[in-house]
């Protein structure tokens, strides 16, 4: 028998679960000491600031609202260039950013109300249009659009849809400007001059002299016939109003209905002076100089100026054409009266 210590079968157990506990332990240190040597938390809801031994908050929620923040500044200063070049008429620049801005926001309701007007005045109507149409669909309570909408059918000579468009609008808010102008200049286009009468009695009541609602009367005037009070209510809008192209051609075309030539004259070279590239504008002005006043030098330098902006007008190369023939017609005939006087007065002298 050996001398000495034997330990039990309890105590074997004892020091077996002691053993298994040590190397569990040692284990479990290795993996934290591992974890925090890769700056893994293990567990943590929020990685922990070395200064001030909190969760460090900006990690999870400041970068989020920093790039929020930082995209609707950026929107926001697109949205003003837009504008800002669209008032420049620097329009190629302006559809450009349109397209990149209106790409990376296409639910801004503001951005794509500013590319409708864009084309608008860029005589791109379909677009426009198009661009309206977004937006009463998208945001149903915006007037603006819809008031848009009446006022562009109408210029497309479809009247029942500028009607229905103009009562939507006035529906939407009864107390809107523009909605009831559009409403007025809707219904004397449609013949409904009476209603037209009663809502515009109403404006006028209201606004008192607005520029806008003197230029809805004068088109109520002229759809009566009544070219007088037409004359006297446009005039009124152009006074308040006087860079508004439109409106010196609309006073330019009726003071040619009343044979005031030299008036008309003025008021095309008033509104020419607002857009001087214009062809249509230089076209009436030829037309003018051509066939009202027959200065045919005046019309060939005018058809000259078109030619440099639409050299493959055909147009102008007519009128060019028409100019020289008359010319040369009037210098014929003058050459054969002076001939004919010359030989009166030979024969007056010298009777045979």
């Amino acid at each position: 028998m050996r001398s000495g210590f034997t330990p039990s079968c309890s105590a074997n157990i004892a020091v077996g679960d002691w053993r298994r506990v040590q190397m569990k332990s040692k284990l479990l240190t290795w993996v934290v000491l591992i974890a925090l040597s890769n700056n893994v938390a293990l567990g943590a809801p929020a990685a922990r600031s070395p200064n001030l031994g909190r969760p460090d908050s900006s990690a999870s929620t400041s970068a989020p609202n920093s790039h929020s923040a930082s995209d609707g500044q950026k929107s926001s200063e697109g949205l003003k260039q837009l504008i800002s070049l669209t008032e420049a008429q620097s329009y190629g620049k302006a559809a450009n950013l349109f397209e990149k801005l209106i790409e990376q926001d296409p639910q801004n309701a503001q951005l794509r109300l500013a590319g409708a007007k864009l084309f608008r005045q860029m005589g791109m109507f379909a677009r426009s249009m198009s661009e309206y149409k977004k937006l009463a669909m998208d945001s149903p309570k915006m007037i603006e659009p819809i008031v848009a909408l009446s006022q562009m059918s109408m210029e497309y000579l479809n009247i029942p849809e500028a009607l229905s468009y103009a009562r939507r609008a006035v529906a939407m808010d009864p107390s809107d400007k523009n909605a009831r102008i559009a409403l007025c200049s809707a219904l004397i286009a449609s013949d409904y001059l009476k209603p037209a009468e009663d809502e515009l009695g109403k404006l006028q009541k209201e606004r008192g002299n607005d520029p806008q609602i003197n230029y809805v009367a004068y088109k109520l005037n002229l759809k009566r016939g009544q070219l007088a009070n037409a004359r006297q209510q446009l005039e009124s809008a152009v006074k308040l109003a006087p860079n508004n192209a439109q409106w010196l051609l609309d006073l330019s075309e009726l003071c040619k209905q009343q044979g005031d030539y030299d008036e008309a004259t003025q008021c095309l070279q008033r509104a020419m002076k607002v857009d001087p590239y214009s062809v249509d504008k230089l076209n009436r002005m030829a037309i003018m100089q051509e066939y009202f006043l027959h200065d045919y030098d005046a019309a060939t330098a005018v058809y000259k100026q078109i030619l440099e902006i639409d050299p493959e007008s055909v147009s102008a190369l007519a009128g060019l054409d028409r100019c020289r023939a008359k010319k040369n017609d009037i210098a014929a005939l003058f050459k054969t009266e002076l001939r004919s006087w010359i030989h009166s007065i030979y024969r007056a002298i010298f009777p045979t």
